[in-house]
């Protein structure tokens, strides 16, 4: 008869009776999971992974919006701002009306107009032969130097007639001086009187020649002064059109119609160019050490599904050299990227098209550790950007 030392209800809970009632298939699969778990640790630093820096931002255009501001104030001649519209540098798309400068303009026009006609018509009258005794008329466009020409041609014929008669005088008055029927002195009379008319007729022509080369001198002056006026009126005409600066997209376009008023420096619109698509991110004054010229960086954008369309593909092409204030809680470097491609593509060919305005989540690859480092130097804020730095 044996004799139980320990009652049954202990002896089962010993390592003894656990051991014996273990199977064999239940030891293999026990050993399974501790080698596993011992080829995971010894694993650790031979396995790599990227380390990112991700960061929220915008695309956007590479040029700022160009703001459309009147510089003068009055109601609108024009009005052709439509939003949404397309338009393209140096077009006219609207224009203030300008009454007292268009007035003397059209004034300076006029004079312009007849100095050309006064120049012109100066130019054939110093041209023109004045040989002889008489002046013939030619064709001019001004009634001015129609006149003039007309008085220089009457002085010239009453100053033939009187050369005519003095001419005839002298004659008579030399033949009788050679028959002795006249003294000398009354020979000599008449010839001073017919040389005086002589005299008179070649001065008559020098002073009208003069008298008109200073008109065409003073009228050229003018000219000039009138042209440099002209281009300061046209500048300020320029100042009453509404011009694009570049190309792009009208924005935020104000309901105005033709007639209304608007002010001095007042915004009318702004125009969104149309350039290169850039992406712009403020990276953390803890990551931004990471961060290079060049570096790639891939973007999720939010408005196409990461799982379909997959990332957009870039590079980094400026980092700011001084801290840029966000907002009142958060500031940070500004970081300007370049888009590969403008658009994301799914598997049936189908293309988004990346636009402006459009925000994304860049991940910036700056560095590949093993998992045994990553664990030794805690940078779980790499691999989980929810966690908050420290302010």
């Amino acid at each position: 008869m044996s004799i139980k030392i320990f009652p049954s209800a202990i002896t089962q809970q010993t390592v003894e009776v656990y051991d014996s009632r273990i199977s064999v298939r239940s030891k293999v699969i026990y050993l399974i999971l501790i080698g596993l778990m011992f080829a995971s640790i010894a694993a650790l630093p031979l396995i790599y992974v990227d380390v990112a820096v991700q960061s929220r931002g915008t695309f956007q255009s590479a040029l700022q919006r160009n703001s459309l501001i009147s510089s003068v104030g009055g109601r609108l001649e024009k009005w052709s701002l439509v939003e949404n519209q397309k338009v393209q540098k140096g077009e006219v798309l609207a224009v203030v009306r300008a009454e007292v400068v268009q007035l003397e303009m059209n004034g300076v026009e006029e004079r312009l107009i007849l100095l050309n006609d006064f120049i012109e018509d100066l130019r054939k009258l110093l041209n023109m032969n004045l040989d002889g005794h008489s002046i013939h008329m030619i064709p001019l466009k001004s009634k001015f130097y129609q006149t003039s020409l007309l008085e220089f041609q009457t002085k010239i014929h009453n100053q033939a007639a009187l050369m005519e008669k003095l001419e005839r005088d002298f004659n008579r008055a030399q033949l009788l001086f050679d028959s002795k029927s006249i003294a000398f002195a009354d020979f000599d009379n008449t010839e001073v009187q017919y040389k005086q008319a002589i005299t008179q007729m070649e001065l008559l022509k020098k002073q009208q020649l003069n008298n008109w080369e200073q008109e065409m001198i003073n009228h050229q002056n003018e000219k000039l002064r009138l042209k440099s006026q002209m281009d300061v009126f046209t500048e300020q005409m320029d100042q009453y059109k509404i011009i694009a600066g570049t190309n792009g997209t009208l924005i935020n376009v104000l309901n105005l119609n033709v007639g209304d008023f608007i002010y001095p420096q007042q915004k009318l619109a702004e125009i969104s160019p149309d350039t290169t698509l850039i992406a712009v991110t403020y990276i953390s004054p803890i990551d931004i050490a990471f961060l290079n010229i060049g570096q790639e960086v891939n973007f999720q954008v939010d408005a196409y599904n990461y799982n379909q369309w997959g990332v957009a593909k870039g590079k980094v092409i400026d980092i700011a050299d001084d801290l840029t204030l966000v907002n009142e809680r958060e500031a940070g470097f500004l970081v300007t990227c370049t888009l590969d491609t403008p658009f994301l593509t799914i598997s049936n060919g189908l293309e988004g098209q990346v636009k402006k305005g459009m925000t994304f989540n860049a991940r910036f690859v700056v560095a590949r550790r093993s998992l045994f480092q990553l664990l030794y130097d805690k940078v779980d804020n790499w691999l989980n950007p929810q966690i908050q730095q420290p302010s």
